[in-house]
C-alpha cells in the first residue's frame, strides 16, 4: 500500500512538472521566418494576394547554405510585402555535384558512388522545413536526362582543356564546372588528383542540367530579375550567366566581413564588380571626424576580428607575436590559391604561383633587398582548408641559399598586421589586406586583380615588365602621396561601411549557425520597414543599382 501511494505521488509530480514546463513550439515553427508567417497567416496571405508587381526569382539553390536560406527568405517576404511576385529556385537532389560539397568531407570515390551528392538528403530536407511553409512557387533543376549517358561518354573523351572550355551558347558552363572542381579539391592543381576527370565531369554534367532546367523555369515564371548569392561555382555561376544570356536582370550578394553586413552587386558577381566599380562612387567622399573615428576603430579591430563574422584568424593562432628579424622589407601577402584563381582573372601574371615565382627570382638577383612572404592563414583556418600550401611551393623554389628571403607559414603566430607596419612596401596579388595596408599609409604594389587596382591608391602592375620596374622603385624608401593616402581612406570607408550594408535583424546573430537574434520575431520586423539599410537593399534590387549603406 505504501509503495502504491509513493508511486501515485511520483506520477502526480511528473504530471505537474510536465504541465509547468514552458510549452515548446512544434518543430516546424522553430524557424523564426516560418513561425512569423504561421503566426500571422492572414497578413501573409493578404500580401501574397496583392503581389502583382515585378517578378523576382530568388536562386537560393542550396537550402543547406544557412546565409543563403536566411537572407533569401527575408528578401522574399519583403519583396512580397511591397507587392512583387516572388518564386524560389532550389535544388532538390537534382545535381551530381555542387559548391556545398568539400573534399575534406566527401572523398572522390564516395562522391562518385551516388547519383546525387552525399549532402543532398540533408540539404533537400530544408526545402520542406524552411521554404514550403511560405507558400511561394518553388522551381528546381529537374531536366530531361534521356541523352545524358551519351553526353557523358563524349565528355570522357575530351581533354581537361576542352572540358574547361565547354560552353552552351554564351554560358560558360565548363568554366563554372572547373571553378567548382577547384573549390571541391581545394587546389588549383586538381588535375593531378585521382579521379579528377570523373569529378570534373560530374560538375560539368550538373552545369548542363542547370542550363537545361533554367530554360523551362524562365519560360514558366518569366522573371524580371534573378537574385543569386555568390554568382559563381556550380550551381550559382551557371544560374547567373543564364540570366544574363536571357537579358534578365541580375543581382548577386554575399555575406561580408563586418557582423550583420552584406554586399549586393547588380549585373555581375561582387568579386568582379568591386574591381570594375567606378571610382566616382567614392572618390568625392568628405569623411566627417565621426566617420574617420568609426573607421579607425574598426580597422584596429580587424587585428582581432572582434567585429567580424567572417575572419580567418584561429583561436589556436594568436597572431600577436611581433616580427624582429628584419625591418624595411618588401612584404608579399599571398591569397588562398584555389580561391584566388576562381575569383579573379589574372592580368600581369598567369596565376599566383607565377607571381610568387617571379617575385622570388627578382629577390634572388637582388640579395641586398629583403623579402618576407606571409602565407595566408586561411590556408589552414578556412572551413574549406587548402590542399595546396604555398609554404611548400615557395620552399620548392630553392630559397634556402638566400637569407634575404623569409617565409612566414600560415600557422605562425606572427601578426600579419605587425608585418605590414614594419615593412617598406606591401605586395598583394588580390588579398583584401591591401586595402587595410593602404589605409595605414603603407605603399601597396598590386600584382593581381586586387580590389585596389585602378583606384589610384597603389602601384598597379599590368605585366611582368611593369612589375620589375615597380619593385626597383622601392629600393629606396618611397611613400604614398597625399592624394593616394586620401583615396585609401575614402575607399576603405566606402568598402567597409558603404558597400558592406548592415541589416539590423542580423546585427547580433544568435550564433554562427543561427543568424537571427532570437526565434520570436514578428512578421513586421522581418520585412524591415524601419531598417533604412534593408530598404536601400530592396530599392537597389528593384531599381537594379548598387545599394549603398544609409546607416552604420
Amino acid at each position: 500500500m505504501a509503495n502504491q501511494l509513493k508511486d501515485s505521488k511520483t506520477k502526480v509530480k511528473d504530471v505537474l512538472r510536465d504541465l509547468l514546463k514552458k510549452p515548446r513550439a512544434p518543430r516546424n515553427l522553430s524557424d523564426p521566418i516560418v513561425y512569423a508567417v504561421q503566426k500571422n497567416p492572414e497578413t501573409w496571405s493578404g500580401w501574397k494576394q496583392k503581389a502583382t508587381g515585378k517578378k523576382f526569382l530568388i536562386a537560393t539553390s542550396m537550402s543547406g547554405y544557412i546565409h543563403g536560406s536566411s537572407m533569401d527568405r527575408l528578401l522574399a517576404l519583403a519583396l512580397t510585402e511591397k507587392g512583387h511576385q516572388v518564386a524560389f529556385l532550389l535544388c532538390d537532389s537534382d545535381l551530381e555535384a555542387c559548391q556545398i560539397i568539400k573534399f575534406s568531407s566527401y572523398k572522390p570515390d564516395e562522391l562518385l558512388k551516388s547519383e546525387s551528392t552525399p549532402r543532398c538528403g540533408k540539404c533537400s530536407s530544408n526545402i520542406d522545413k524552411l521554404f514550403t511553409p511560405l507558400g511561394l512557387p518553388i522551381y528546381n533543376f529537374k531536366s530531361d536526362r534521356s541523352d545524358e549517358h551519351r553526353l557523358k561518354t563524349e565528355l570522357e573523351n575530351k581533354s581537361f582543356a576542352e572540358l574547361r572550355a565547354f560552353n552552351i551558347g554564351t554560358v560558360q558552363v565548363g568554366m563554372h564546372a572547373w571553378a567548382g572542381a577547384i573549390r571541391y579539391f581545394a587546389t588549383t592543381q586538381f588535375t593531378d588528383e585521382p579521379l579528377a576527370k570523373e569529378v570534373l565531369i560530374r560538375f560539368l554534367t550538373s552545369g548542363i542540367r542547370i542550363h537545361s532546367s533554367m530554360t523551362k523555369v524562365f519560360q514558366d515564371f518569366q522573371p524580371d530579375t534573378l537574385i543569386a548569392h555568390h554568382g559563381i561555382y556550380i550551381p550559382q555561376g551557371v544560374v547567373s550567366e543564364f540570366a544574363r544570356s536571357q537579358n534578365v536582370n541580375l543581382m548577386t550578394w554575399t555575406a561580408s566581413y563586418r557582423k550583420g553586413t552584406f554586399i549586393f552587386s547588380p549585373d555581375e558577381t561582387y568579386h568582379y564588380s568591386m574591381v570594375t566599380e567606378p571610382t566616382s562612387n567614392w572618390d568625392s567622399l568628405a569623411l566627417t571626424k565621426s566617420q574617420e573615428s568609426t573607421l579607425d576603430k574598426y580597422m584596429t579591430s580587424r587585428w582581432s576580428g572582434e567585429n567580424d563574422w567572417i575572419k580567418f584568424s584561429d583561436s589556436k593562432v594568436d597572431q600577436d607575436k611581433t616580427f624582429k628579424d628584419k625591418s624595411g622589407f618588401y612584404l608579399a601577402l599571398t591569397s588562398v590559391t584555389w580561391d584566388a584563381e576562381i575569383h579573379y582573372e589574372s592580368r600581369a601574371f598567369e596565376n599566383m604561383r607565377d607571381w610568387l615565382k617571379t617575385t622570388i627570382e627578382y629577390f634572388k638577383t637582388n640579395p641586398d633587398q629583403n623579402l618576407v612572404i606571409r602565407v595566408h592563414p586561411a590556408e589552414i583556418t578556412s572551413p574549406n582548408r587548402s590542399r595546396e600550401l604555398m609554404t611548400d611551393f615557395v620552399n620548392s623554389l630553392e630559397i634556402s641559399q638566400f637569407p634575404n628571403i623569409t617565409v612566414i607559414a600560415p600557422d605562425s603566430n606572427i601578426s600579419t598586421y605587425d608585418l605590414v607596419e614594419k615593412s617598406r612596401v606591401v605586395i598583394v596579388y588580390n588579398t583584401k589586406t591591401g586595402i587595410e595596408a593602404a589605409y595605414r599609409n603603407k605603399p601597396v604594389i598590386v600584382a593581381g586583380e586586387s580590389w585596389l587596382r585602378g583606384k589610384g591608391i597603389g602601384w598597379d602592375a599590368n605585366n611582368s615588365g611593369d612589375y620589375h620596374e615597380i619593385l626597383d622603385l622601392f629600393k629606396d624608401p618611397l611613400e604614398m602621396s597625399a592624394i593616394q593616402s586620401m583615396k585609401a581612406k575614402q575607399y576603405a570607408y566606402h568598402f567597409f561601411f558603404r558597400r558592406m550594408i548592415r541589416v539590423s535583424i542580423f546585427a547580433k546573430p544568435y550564433s554562427s549557425e543561427w543568424l537571427f537574434p532570437n526565434r520570436n520575431i514578428s512578421l513586421k520586423d522581418l520585412v524591415g520597414n524601419d531598417d533604412e539599410n534593408f530598404q536601400e537593399i530592396l530599392s537597389g534590387i528593384t531599381e537594379l543599382r548598387t545599394p549603398i549603406a544609409r546607416a552604420i
